[in-house]
């Protein structure tokens, strides 16, 4: 009887360590797979904020302007800096100041300009596609002004339209019609523009001069 009653109770306590051998280890398996899950989640985040903020070639604007997204927003404050810097249009004087373009894109644009007018001593073609085929578009670069024409100067110019394109590259799209001449419709201009903000400050960091006619 006594015997009986000993392993009686040894069988309850072997259930009961069985009991508590699994209590643990369910908590444990099931913490392991939540932080695989969890590591997987951050891995699948990270891959595609990489993704976000890879940069697409502006060389070809022919093959990126479909990549451009509309975003939903006010543009009227950019819309109003570009009718300012196109009514000043200081490029006549270009004497280095770069304060509503980037370094590098006044850098360009000058490159440009001066390849165009064909002075003794301007940039040449080979130059021109060597210093700048990688980084900017050289099929719309047929322009010896930025936001006129000619070399008498224009009596009068407007800014007819613009057109929100998108963005891309952390910056916005427009593409401006500006009309003028010694009439106010002598000459049609199109110009495409990105504008990017920096230090509360909005500039222009590619330009693209789509037709002149």
């Amino acid at each position: 009887m006594k015997r009986s009653f000993f392993i009686f109770c040894a069988l309850i306590l072997l259930s009961s360590c069985n009991q508590e051998t699994e209590k643990e280890t369910v908590p444990k398996d099931s913490s392991k797979k939540t932080k695989e899950l969890k590591d997987k989640k951050e891995d699948a985040n990270l891959a595609s904020k990489t993704v976000e903020l890879e940069l697409i070639p502006e060389t070809n604007f022919d093959s990126y302007k479909s990549k451009l997204t509309k975003l939903n927003g006010d543009h009227s404050k950019i819309e109003n800096w570009l009718k300012k810097i196109v009514s000043m249009d200081k490029d006549r004087d270009f004497d280095g100041s770069t304060s509503y373009m980037t370094k590098e894109c006044f850098n360009f644009v000058r490159d440009v300009m001066d390849f165009n007018w064909g002075y003794p001593g301007s940039i040449e073609e080979a130059t021109l596609k060597s210093k700048w085929s990688a980084t900017f578009d050289l099929n719309y670069t047929n322009y010896g002004h930025l936001f006129e024409n000619g070399n008498g100067g224009w009596v009068v110019k407007k800014l007819t339209d613009i057109k929100y394109l998108g963005n891309l590259n952390d910056g916005e799209w427009f593409q401006l019609t500006i009309k003028g001449g010694s009439t106010e419709n002598e000459n049609k201009l199109i110009r495409v523009v990105k504008v990017i903000e920096k230090n509360n400050s909005f500039y222009l960091s590619n330009f693209l001069g789509i037709s002149e006619n």
